[in-house]
C-alpha cells in the first residue's frame, strides 16, 4: 500500500501529513495495551544503542499502536484509535 492509504484502512487513525506521499510502505497495528521499550516521548527513537527514552505503555484496549516503515524510516504513533481497521 502507498503511504497516503492510512486513512483507508485506519479511518479513525488522526491526520498525519507526513504519510500523504506516493511511497510504498509496511503497516503494523497493535490493538489494546502495548508496552514499547523506549519511547522516549511517544517519538519512537532507536540509536545505535537501542531504544531511547523509558518505556511508554498505551492506556487502555480502545487505542493501539501503528507502526509504519518505509524503505528509509520507522515512525511509530501510539493512542490511536483502532475501531474500524481493515486490512
Amino acid at each position: 500500500m502507498t503511504a497516503r492509504d492510512y486513512r483507508k484502512h485506519i479511518p479513525r487513525m488522526g491526520l498525519s501529513p507526513e504519510l500523504h506521499t506516493d511511497e510504498r510502505v509496511f503497516v503494523v497495528a497493535f490493538r489494546g495495551r502495548v508496552k514499547l521499550p523506549g519511547v522516549a516521548g511517544g517519538g519512537g527513537r532507536v540509536d545505535e544503542n537501542g531504544p531511547v527514552g523509558p518505556p511508554l505503555v498505551t492506556p487502555d484496549e480502545g487505542t493501539g499502536v501503528v507502526c509504519v516503515v518505509s524503505a528509509t524510516e520507522r515512525t511509530i504513533y501510539v493512542n490511536v484509535d483502532t475501531t474500524g481497521i481493515t486490512p
